[in-house]
């Protein structure tokens, strides 16, 4: 609540470092990622920024959302 609150701008600094690990567009790719900066983890797209609007744990919800950019076996970064 704190970071929230008075650092909504950098939370991820704020919280050491952590991402939600919510589903965001990376609409450079073009593709859903996760709001984590995690090396293992290939659906992790670093962190999300400010204005970039999250969906939560589905990942279903953020493909519905490009849906008309991409088909939904292809809105998540390839592994």
């Amino acid at each position: 609540a704190c970071c929230e609150r008075w650092f909504s701008w950098d939370k991820h600094t704020c919280n050491g470092g952590i991402g939600s690990s919510e589903w965001y567009i990376d609409w450079k790719l073009e593709k859903c990622v996760k709001d984590c900066d995690d090396s293992s983890d290939a659906d992790c797209g670093g962190f999300a920024k400010s204005w970039d609007e999250r969906y939560g744990s589905s990942q279903d919800a953020c493909c519905d959302q490009i849906s008309s950019y991409t088909t939904r076996d292809k809105c998540t970064v390839d592994k």
